[in-house]
């Protein structure tokens, strides 16, 4: 649960714990406003070890206040909303058969060892797992974008063999370190297997993603670049696939497998990459070009200059263009795409750069390839190139 979620339940769980607990139906109707009712489900667990949906503990939060009132009609004295609540769940619907009391802060020390990770200070795979479920739920229900990132540490297995387990552990906490400070209160970061680490970011498109993710990346490879020649054992990267919600799966399983893809894409093309998921779903034909053929244009006006880059044409289609390029170009800029299809055709075509992989060319040297998708389609491709080919047969 982030620090924000926190001060939603702390805020309802002192309301409700007041002698006088009418304040806490104004709060309750402020989370329901602002999407926050994830802090009942918080709440009715904290008080009861009964998970429910958010909308479900919600409506139990309300019904022990009813319940609060007949109590103390029946017995003529104050009845604090705690025990109402026991009551209705023992004595009325029954959904406690063999309750425990415990204090709050001994319970989430307790709790507090079996959802996080302790070497690494994140969740564990199992609070991931449920938190994912939950996450997904809400973005369905209110039509939110919900995002995943796997991340990966490269090779780390030959970290554990040339320096030990205890090099190895220092690693996996800094990794644990750099996720939690590049991330929001709101999301969650898991450590989702060995040397794996999974975040969850709602209220998430794919681009501010792939930002997240990416500053991730940077900053691991430039921690241990820091650490100078007696460390170059240390010297490890990560990659990453990312995957979003409703556009790439429509569950949380679905959405773990396609980030999975996206992770196992990114360490064959050469590893300490981020790659997005991506499914051809074009129906248009995509014309795969030779090396060099076509050459575009690519204009970069979002932070007040214009940054033009040269990319060479892998293959085009009516919709969009994959290109190879030196540099990088975010994911989700607006650019401007110009290339000349013959002499008596060119074009300038608004577009959005939607995937980037990067790759490494002749052992070497840095290369980018990416996904450009046309705000205007181009028409009777086929025929054209047709023609350009020809031309260049003969000249």
């Amino acid at each position: 649960m982030g620090r924000a979620a926190d001060r939603h339940t702390e805020r309802l769980l002192a309301a409700l714990t007041q002698k006088d607990p009418s304040n806490a139906l104004r709060i309750l109707d402020q989370l329901s406003e602002s999407n926050g009712e994830a802090a009942c489900s918080e709440v009715v667990r904290l008080l009861t070890s009964i998970v429910l949906p958010d909308s479900e503990a919600r409506s139990l939060i309300l019904a022990a206040y009813r319940h609060r009132g007949l109590l103390q009609d029946q017995l003529a004295r104050e009845v604090d909303l705690r025990v109402a609540l026991f009551d209705l769940l023992v004595s009325v619907e029954k959904k406690l058969s063999n309750p425990r009391i415990i204090e709050i802060p001994t319970f989430e020390r307790i709790e507090r060892s079996a959802i996080y990770d302790h070497l690494t200070g994140v969740y564990n795979r199992s609070y991931f797992e449920s938190r994912l479920s939950r996450e997904v739920h809400r973005a369905r229900r209110y039509g939110q974008h919900l995002a995943l990132i796997i991340l990966d540490l490269d090779d780390f297995k030959s970290i554990n063999d040339t320096r030990g387990h205890q090099v190895g552990d220092s690693v996996l906490r800094e990794i644990g370190r750099l996720v939690i400070e590049n991330i929001r209160d709101i999301d969650i970061a898991a450590r989702y297997g060995g040397e794996e680490f999974a975040v969850i970011l709602p209220e998430t498109p794919r681009e501010g993603a792939y930002t997240v993710a990416e500053r991730i990346r940077v900053q691991m490879q430039s921690q241990y670049r820091r650490k100078g020649d007696l460390d170059r054992a240390l010297r490890t990267t990560l990659s990453g696939g990312l995957a979003c919600f409703p556009e790439d799966a429509d569950g949380p399983e679905g959405l773990v497998s396609r980030a999975d893809e996206a992770l196992y894409r990114a360490k064959n093309s050469g590893k300490n990459v981020i790659t997005i998921y991506y499914e051809e779903k074009r129906k248009d034909e995509r014309i795969t070009l030779d090396e060099k053929r076509l050459r575009a244009t690519l204009v970069d006006e979002s932070r007040g200059g214009a940054i033009r880059h040269t990319a060479v044409v892998k293959n085009i289609s009516e919709g969009g263009l994959l290109v190879e390029l030196s540099a990088p170009i975010p994911v989700g800029r607006e650019l401007e795409v110009t290339f000349s299809l013959g002499l008596q055709r060119a074009y300038h075509l608004q577009s959005k750069v939607v995937r980037l992989e990067e790759f490494t060319a002749n052992g070497r040297r840095r290369r980018f390839e990416a996904g450009i998708r046309f705000r205007k389609r181009i028409k009777r491709l086929q025929p054209q190139l047709t023609r350009l080919a020809r031309q260049q047969a003969a000249g």
